[in-house]
């Protein structure tokens, strides 16, 4: 291959930069697929890079903010549940989550880079959104046995229409300033209208809740959960699910924190104000 394209180079350059173009194409477009095997979240032992994907010229600062980005941070599950600091792979959780009134359990039990310990709901595996205020934003990770019952259970009754309470965090590795940062999460709720106090909620400093709906396209519901375990981490016990929260009017957009670095941080509007 590599003998083939340097005679093409030295014949005619039209030809070699027609080449190098779609070479590039091809290689844009793979940063856009998702293999099967991780589909539901990724694999133990996988590495990655940044998490921010920019297509057609999106994906850049305009006027001191972003401009319309694709944000897709994949996560290493194996991390997720134990963290190792030497592996600097990125990694999150969704810390709470309450459909309508039931109030999913945090069980899994992890340690953060700041060495505290704390139960989350879901090990994250992929992390989505395009940043625009009324996109839907998409998480794969694991659960619990218990919690995929109650997931189950909840999918039979079509929540669709009931309001999430949901509160999530990724972490990457600063290379500068060597430290652990919080890249994505949540940063500030509105509550909806008439939205019940929801009992046994407690507040996370680190990431406060916000709010919004299951999504449903073409009749399908945003929540997936698979009833099989999975095989990684080893010796762990968990499920995949998926879950594509829509936003929702409140008397206030909900605010998600977006950051590159241990200090460069944003925050972005998501959902539509009360009119």
């Amino acid at each position: 291959m590599k003998k083939q394209s340097a005679e093409t180079n030295s014949k005619d350059p039209k030809l070699a930069r027609r080449d190098f173009v779609k070479t590039t194409a091809a290689a844009g477009a793979g940063l856009l697929i998702v293999p099967s095997a991780i589909a539901f979240g990724s694999t133990a032992n996988s590495s990655h890079g940044p998490g921010v994907i920019g297509s057609g010229g999106r994906g850049n600062y305009g006027g001191g903010e972003f401009v319309a980005a694709d944000l897709v941070k994949e996560c290493d599950v194996g991390q997720g549940y134990n963290f190792d600091k030497n592996n600097r792979h990125t990694f999150g959780y969704i810390n709470t989550l309450v459909i309508g009134d039931a109030n999913i359990a945090p069980d899994i039990r992890i340690v953060l880079p700041t060495a505290t310990t704390k139960s989350v709901v879901s090990v994250l595996g992929r992390a989505s959104w395009s940043t625009l205020p009324n996109a839907s934003i998409t998480f794969q990770g694991r659960v619990s046995a218990p919690t995929m019952q109650r997931l189950t259970a909840l999918i039979s009754q079509n929540p669709s229409k009931t309001i999430v309470t949901l509160s999530f965090v990724v972490y990457e590795y600063d290379l500068v300033n060597q430290v652990y940062f919080t890249c994505f999460k949540s940063y500030k709720g509105q509550v909806p209208s008439g939205l019940p106090t929801q009992p046994g909620l407690s507040p996370d400093p680190t990431a406060p809740p916000i709010y919004g709906r299951i999504s449903i396209v073409g009749g399908v519901i945003g929540l997936k959960i698979n009833s099989t375990p999975e095989r990684d981490p080893a010796g762990i016990k968990n499920h995949a699910l998926e879950l594509t929260l829509a936003p929702t009017v409140a008397a206030a957009a909900q605010q998600i924190q977006i950051q590159t670095s241990n200090t460069n941080k944003i925050i972005k509007a998501w959902g539509l104000p009360q009119t």
